[in-house]
């Protein structure tokens, strides 16, 4: 029996742009072809920033090629009144560019010279 490929995956996004700045932090779980994940949206790390503004949901499937993406952000402020959250979908399709390629053969490192 093989075992399967779990994995959990840890990811931060930066952002600024005059004088604002938002720190993103999110995590993905999961056995392929399903992965799960979690982000925090504006996480209050700078004093310029308003402060958490969105939990985002996800939902990965990968079949072959293709990757079905589902999230779902649910507002933290206001806005999740009047909006509800907001739904979003992508479906990406990974090319195989390298495929058939022959890869050089790796050459012997040169010696450096003794003076």
């Amino acid at each position: 029996m093989l075992r399967s490929e779990k994995s959990i995956s840890v990811f931060f996004f930066y952002k600024s742009q005059a004088g604002f700045n938002q720190f993103d932090l999110g995590s993905y779980d999961g056995n392929p072809p399903i992965r799960l994940g979690l982000w925090l949206k504006g996480i209050p790390v700078f004093k310029e920033t308003a402060g958490l503004n969105a939990v985002i949901l996800l939902l990965e499937y990968s079949f072959q090629n293709f990757i079905f993406n589902y999230s779902y952000d649910i507002s933290t402020s206001r806005l999740l009144i009047s909006t509800g959250g907001v739904h979003e979908v992508s479906l990406s399709y990974q090319f195989e560019i390298n495929k058939g390629y022959k890869k050089r053969k790796k050459m012997a490192a040169i010696p450096c010279p003794k003076f």
